[in-house]
Order: C-alpha cells, then sequence, then structure tokens
C-alpha cells in the first residue's frame, strides 16, 4: 500500500522540478528592445537633458537598459523620468522596487495609493501615487512596471506574469516607469497634478519606446 504513495510523491516532485527549471530558464528572447531616442527631450513646457548616474548603480540595477531624463520648467521645476528595461526577469534581472530602493536612499515613504490618470483619446491608466520625504524635501513619485500584458502596480503580479509568461514561452521582459517631482514647498497636490499633466504627454512617447504592445490596463 505504500508503494503507490511513494510513486505519487516521486510523480510530484518530478513535475514539479520541471516546472521549476521552465521557469527559470525558459524565456524566448524579444524581437526588440526599447528605443529611449523616441523620447523628447522637450515636452509640455520642460526642457530635459539624460542625466548618468554611477557605475555602482547601475550595477546594482543590473538592468539591459537605462533612461534618466531630468526636466526642467521654464519657472525652474524639476520633474525626473527613470525608465530601467529588463530584458529577462530571470538570475539577477529583477526589477528593484522603489518601495527598497527609495528609503535606501534616505527616503520616507509617506503613503502609496493608486492613481487613475485619464489619458487623451485612450482609455484611463492606474498606476501608483508614493509621496516620499526627507528631512528637507518631499516628493512625489509616479510609478508602475510594464510588461507584455500591460500595466502592473504591485510586486505580486509581477511573480505571476514572469509565471506565466514562462509557461507559454514568451518574452519575459519588464520595465519600470518612474517620474518624480519635488514639492519644495510642501505642495502635494501641485506636485501630483504637475506630475499627472507632464506624464499624460510623455506618455505615448514611452509606449512607442517600449517594446510592448499598447496597453490600457
Amino acid at each position: 500500500m505504500k508503494k503507490p504513495h511513494y510513486f505519487v510523491v516521486i510523480g510530484i516532485l518530478v513535475v514539479g522540478g520541471f516546472f521549476g527549471n521552465l521557469l527559470r530558464f525558459s524565456a524566448n528572447i524579444p524581437e526588440r528592445g526599447p528605443d529611449f531616442n523616441l523620447i523628447p527631450n522637450e515636452i509640455g513646457g520642460y526642457w530635459g537633458q539624460e542625466k548618468f548616474f554611477t557605475q555602482e548603480v547601475y550595477e546594482i540595477l543590473n538592468a539591459d537598459t537605462t533612461t534618466y531624463r531630468d526636466f526642467v520648467s521654464s519657472k525652474g521645476e524639476h520633474a525626473g523620468l527613470f525608465i530601467a528595461y529588463f530584458q529577462s526577469q530571470r538570475f539577477g534581472g529583477s526589477v528593484h522596487s522603489p518601495k527598497h530602493c527609495l528609503p535606501g536612499g534616505g527616503w520616507r515613504i509617506e503613503k502609496i495609493s493608486p492613481l487613475k490618470v485619464d489619458l487623451p483619446g485612450r482609455p484611463p491608466i492606474v498606476i501608483n501615487n508614493m509621496l516620499i520625504a526627507s528631512k528637507t524635501n518631499s516628493s512625489v513619485v509616479l510609478y508602475w512596471y510594464q510588461s507584455r500584458i500591460g500595466i502592473i502596480r504591485n510586486e505580486y503580479m509581477l511573480l505571476l506574469d514572469r509565471a506565466k509568461n514562462s509557461l507559454l514561452l514568451r518574452p519575459n521582459d519588464i520595465a519600470i516607469v518612474r517620474l518624480t517631482v519635488d514639492a519644495p514647498d510642501g505642495d502635494i497636490d501641485a506636485a501630483t497634478n504637475k506630475g499627472v499633466a507632464l506624464l499624460k504627454q510623455l506618455h505615448p512617447y514611452i509606449e512607442q519606446a517600449l517594446p510592448f504592445e499598447s496597453s490600457g490596463v
């Protein structure tokens, strides 16, 4: 009577090992990567300039391609657009969540909430609205993850997206998009509104730059 149970256990281990290795190793290579040159440096009254991190930061990020644009308005208002693209979510290619990175940089997360953004001529999107603060400054961070299923707001959905793409042998690439707007006077609502207004203009170009199907998820 014990032998059938024994073979059942062995069967479960074999099948589990198969799918575990499938999730770890299987992923098609995307046909193309991102083209961040499609994102303009002049938009909505802001002028952007490409900025660079230290080599140590890039090694920690371990992304395949990144862009960081420092946008400045005629009034001297700053907004930073950061996008990191990972060709695969396997073996060190995992996305670094702002929930972990920002506190490590001296920022305190005050609040995270969903934010619906109405896009002109397109379905609305729902992204994360994060309020961060340091000893001297406050900022609003609008961010989301994007993959071939569309926009993803949380890390748990990232895991499901990774598993689904691996099982279907689809490309497992992912990007994180983050727009940070300073609130030097502490007016969070004003900073959020400025960020949303800029994001509405940037979004079509971000969609073109990333190698995913356009989505209104």
